[in-house]
């Protein structure tokens, strides 16, 4: 799937692209661990509306953003992407060339972890 390349002026968000670092594990055995930050980068922020929801959810089920970026290896689907107080699970990394990404991201309720 191919989309238009934002241009340079609309980057306007500045983000940090974190993965997760697991460190061990709790009682019931589920991972413990610490988000850290592995990149900046400044993106553009989309919300979904009208036929854009219908795509993206073709893609990733929960989608509520797209967010568009220069390419960087580090967005990937076990990333997760910080803007400010919003944090975004990426649930779909979309590679247009080797210059821009998209990642259909899902918005995260505050306190709740993706």
């Amino acid at each position: 799937m191919t989309f238009k390349p934002p241009r340079p002026g609309h980057l306007v968000h500045y983000a940090a692209i974190q993965h997760f670092v697991p460190d061990g594990q709790d009682a019931s055995g589920q991972p413990t661990g610490t988000w850290q930050t592995v990149s900046h980068q400044y993106m553009r922020r989309d919300g979904l509306s009208g036929r854009n929801v219908e795509i993206a959810r073709q893609l990733y089920a929960a989608a509520t953003h797209n967010l568009y970026l220069r390419y960087d290896s580090n967005c990937n689907r076990s990333a997760r992407i910080v803007i400010g107080d919003a944090t975004y699970a990426v649930g779909w990394v979309d590679v247009e060339g080797n210059e821009w990404m998209r990642a259909t991201v899902e918005e995260s309720w505050p306190g709740v972890q993706p």
